[in-house]
């Protein structure tokens, strides 16, 4: 050891206790004003913030209703896959049968709603067509 350095502490010690000195003044002054529980233990100093929660406004929750009600079947469908789903699960029918019940009708239902009106075709006795 030199003389010169009897009463400094290390240069490491001082180096650590300025970048520590420096974290909690920088956490302090970013949390301000907001509630807040800090543990100090050992090693680590823990701070626990109240997060910030906001009510979502009237035209937000509209718009989540509006979105869920879009995604949803109609209320027929829905209470047939509901009767299916529930016959299932007390075990009247096997998963899989109600499964693929479910996954046919839906099917069969996809097309099945508004039924197409045909057009003439050449060759056929309609207006415009030729007979034959």
């Amino acid at each position: 050891m030199r003389t010169g350095d009897a009463g400094k502490p290390p240069k490491s010690a001082v180096h650590a206790e300025t970048a520590t000195t420096e974290r909690a003044a920088g956490a302090e002054g970013r949390f301000a004003g907001r509630r807040s529980a800090t543990v100090n233990l050992p090693f680590v100093t823990a701070q626990f913030l109240v997060p910030d929660l906001q009510l979502p406004s009237r035209a937000e929750l509209g718009w989540v209703v509006h979105t869920a009600r879009s995604m949803l079947p109609p209320g027929r469908s829905l209470l047939f896959f509901g009767g299916l789903a529930a016959t299932a699960i007390v075990g009247i029918i096997e998963w899989p049968v109600a499964a693929a019940i479910g996954v046919g009708s839906a099917l069969g239902g996809q097309g099945a709603t508004t039924p197409q009106r045909r057009t003439g075709t050449a060759g056929t006795n309609g207006p415009g067509g030729t007979g034959g």
